[in-house]
């Protein structure tokens, strides 16, 4: 019984830890930035899936998390249906078990709204309107983005979000720029009063001083729309009449084509003017030369803002209209007929291209005499760039140089990569100095440059003068534009590619040797400036520095000799092109030959002895020169990677081993590694490439009249005999240096029974 009741109490716990485990896995999973209430949606969904699912009683352990979420049933409630969400203008319901509000916790914010006109009646209570809950992140959540968020209330003003309606045009359209999203104390929510709400954006220096058109004291409004809409065709007065607010004043004809509107004025241009300007009275005529000009856009020689000149006329007037000239270039208010009075601007006396030409004919038969003349002065089109009256731009231009020639050259699409991080744009491109560089009426080449591309460039980039004083200069130092875009790339410093992507373009050669097998670290890196120079040089090849140090910046230890070492020549003057390609080869360390025709190239007479040698060395006639010798430098003569023993012994170890054995005694120049007292190293006309054969060579250490001699070989003539008939030259057991297998009467030195005494 007990146990029994034991079991149970277990089970019960192992639920309740189940259960524990669940919730916290569940608020563990939550994601970032989730509200409470979801975190204990989340917590209650895996309990509902769990097979431990605890009793009631267990659920306790989420007590204070608010799990009542819309279509989710609640373990102690019914189910209940989903709330729907607000209509606007609606106050929403409070959710069931909600213990805060958003103003719990933004109520710093809500006393910045003392004192000002809401948004929305109760807009403490109604943020969920416009905004998601961003949970326990503080990041602003919109349920959409604007302006779709606010259309969704002020539907009349969908036309404005338009891009071709914005404000600014083409722009994408923010409403809480210029409106308080939550109160403000402006009517219509208005962010700040009146003409500061526009100086926001708008630099005010350009609106005050000198001579101020009135309106611009009285307030944009006067004759702006707030929203930049041009499908307003115009605007009440005052009054409420869609005349012009002043008596006698002369509205446009309805017969006549109506000039382009400018982008938010309410209406256009004139008829916007003549609202205040009555063009019946005299000194209006007077001053326009009794030109009919009320159907003519007044800004073509009028600044709208401000003007330093009398009659807000814009600085930069051509000459005929600051001559009061007009009839130089238009028909007079006297030649007209009755058709040309109609027209909605005076008539000219002649085609534009031809009324130009009058006037500046040298000029214009020079720039059509380019061969990169611009478009628009080979069609004898001016008033494609230029102003006919009066402009504010030098030169007369209609607009800035960069907005003049963004008619025709889309700027825009060709510049937005390059604003972009880690991108190189050209700086007069970015500024909207095009003429910097380009002649706006043409030039030698279709790029219009003002002068040959070396010459302008450094007239902005004076160190390139220095480098073309280098004695080796690159080809393309002529044409800058080979490697460099000249508006700008997505690569550093104006690139036309990365690395040496841009200099295949040019050495096409190299572009085959890269296949081999080994590449220089820069070359694999596309790092070719590591050693070149991009423009000019002092050295060959344009490189940074001398051979001799440039490849010791990198390769630091290789001609370093120790004491009693040797260097390899080539090495220790800094020539290591004599041995190696700097870019690439099929060998490894980049050695421009095998090694024993490299080698040989420089030690011919050592290749020669070799290739007249009966028996050779097997590195040797391999070619293999540096089984044996260093590169470089080496700590021994003769760039011997290791002593004469050594390197001996590392292809014939069997001979040391055979002369540690017990017993064995190694012949003395064997034993003191002075293998070349015998050997010849590369070759020899005689088996084991000794420099003489037996008896000669052996008899250069041992005296054969010496009495231990002649005692040793009982008297015989041991000058005249192969001593390798009876010794072996390197070790042997026991005295004497023995052959191991000997004919017993010469073991025991019975010689005689054999050979006569001295013979």
């Amino acid at each position: 019984m007990i146990v029994n009741s034991a079991l149970l109490a277990l089970r019960g716990a192992r639920r309740f830890v189940a259960t524990c485990v669940c919730a916290l896995l569940a608020l563990g999973s939550a994601p970032l930035g989730a509200h409470p209430k979801d975190a204990g949606a989340s917590a209650r969904e895996l309990l509902a899936a769990s097979a431990w699912r605890a009793p009631n009683a267990a659920l306790d352990v989420l007590e204070g998390l608010d799990t009542s979420e819309p279509g989710v049933e609640s373990a102690q409630e019914p189910k209940k249906p989903a709330q729907e969400r607000p209509k606007p203008g609606q106050k929403p319901a409070t959710k069931p078990g909600a213990k805060k509000t958003c103003v719990d916790c933004h109520q710093d914010f809500m006393k910045k709204l003392e004192g000002a006109k809401p948004h929305l009646p109760d807009l403490a209570q109604r943020c969920e309107e416009c905004h998601d809950r961003h949970g326990l992140v503080g990041v602003l959540k919109l349920k959409q983005d604007e302006p779709a968020l606010c259309i969704r209330c002020h539907e009349k003003a969908a036309p404005f979000a338009a891009p071709e309606n914005a404000h600014p045009p083409g722009a994408q359209q923010k409403c809480s720029a210029c409106h308080d999203p939550h109160a403000a104390r402006q009517p219509k929510l208005i962010a700040a009063k009146g003409a500061d709400l526009c100086y926001r954006c708008h630099d005010r220096a350009a609106y005050e001083k000198d001579n101020v058109h009135k309106p611009v004291t009285e307030g944009c409004l006067a004759c702006h729309t707030a929203h930049g809409t041009n499908a307003v065709a115009s605007a009440p007065a005052k009054g409420g009449a869609e005349t012009p607010a002043k008596a006698g004043a002369t509205a446009p004809s309805a017969n006549t084509a109506a000039p382009k509107p400018h982008s938010a004025l309410t209406p256009p241009a004139p008829e916007l003017c003549l609202r205040c300007h009555d063009a019946k009275k005299g000194a209006f005529a007077t001053k326009h030369d009794g030109f009919d000009v009320t159907r003519s856009d007044c800004n073509s020689c009028h600044s709208p803002h401000k003007s330093k000149r009398a009659g807000l006329v814009r600085p930069v007037v051509h000459k005929p209209a600051e001559d009061h000239d007009c009839a130089s270039c238009h028909v007079g208010p006297d030649e007209m007929t009755a058709e040309q009075k109609a027209l909605a601007t005076p008539p000219l006396r002649a085609p534009a291209e031809k009324l130009c030409r009058l006037c500046h004919a040298d000029r214009m038969q020079d720039f059509a005499g380019r061969a990169g003349a611009h478009p628009p002065v080979k069609d004898g089109k001016c008033l494609d760039c230029h102003a006919a009256h009066a402009s504010e731009e030098k030169g007369l231009l209609s607009a800035s140089a960069n907005a003049a020639c963004a008619k025709c050259h889309d700027l825009k699409a060709k510049l937005e990569p390059f604003a972009l991080p880690n991108r190189s744009p050209h700086p007069p491109v970015m500024e909207g100095k095009c003429l910097d560089c380009h002649d706006p009426h043409g030039g030698a080449d279709a790029a219009a440059l003002k002068s040959a591309q070396t010459e302008l460039c450094v007239g902005c980039h004076p160190q390139l003068a220095k480098e073309m004083q280098r004695s080796v200069q690159h080809a393309a130092l002529e044409v800058c534009t080979s490697c460099h875009a000249g508006h700008g790339s997505v690569q550093p410093a104006m690139l036309r590619s990365v690395g040496a992507d841009l200099c295949l373009r040019c050495h096409k050669d190299h572009a085959e040797r890269y296949k081999n097998d080994q590449l220089h670290k820069p070359v694999a890196q596309g790092q070719c400036l590591v050693c070149h120079e991009p423009h000019a040089s002092d050295e060959h090849g344009m490189l940074r520095k001398p051979a001799a140090t440039l490849c010791l910046d990198c390769h630091k230890n290789v001609t370093k000799t120790l004491e009693g070492g040797s260097a390899h020549p080539p090495a220790q003057k800094g020539e290591c092109l004599v041995c190696h390609d700097p870019h690439s080869a099929p060998r490894k360390n980049l050695l421009k030959q095998d090694e024993g025709k490299l080698c040989a190239s420089c030690h011919g007479i050592t290749q020669k002895e070799i290739e007249g040698f009966a028996f050779r060395h097997a590195p040797a006639q391999a070619g293999a020169c540096l089984a044996c010798h260093s590169a470089h430098a080496a700590p021994r003569p003769k760039l011997l990677t290791q002593a004469p023993r050594e390197t001996c012994l590392a292809c014939h170890g069997k001979l040391d081993l055979e002369s540690k054995q017990p017993g064995a005694v190694a012949h003395k120049p064997f034993a003191e590694g002075e293998c070349l007292g015998c050997h010849k190293p590369h070759g020899s006309n005689l088996r084991g490439l000794v420099k003489e054969s037996a008896p000669a060579l052996c008899l250069k250490c041992h005296d054969p009249k010496k009495d231990t001699m002649v005692k040793k070989h009982i008297g015989q003539p041991i000058a005249e005999v192969d001593c390798l008939t009876c010794h072996t030259p390197h070790s042997a057991q026991g005295a004497g240096l023995f052959w191991p297998f000997r004919h017993q009467p010469f073991s025991e030195q019975r010689c005689q029974e054999c050979h006569e005494p001295g013979k």
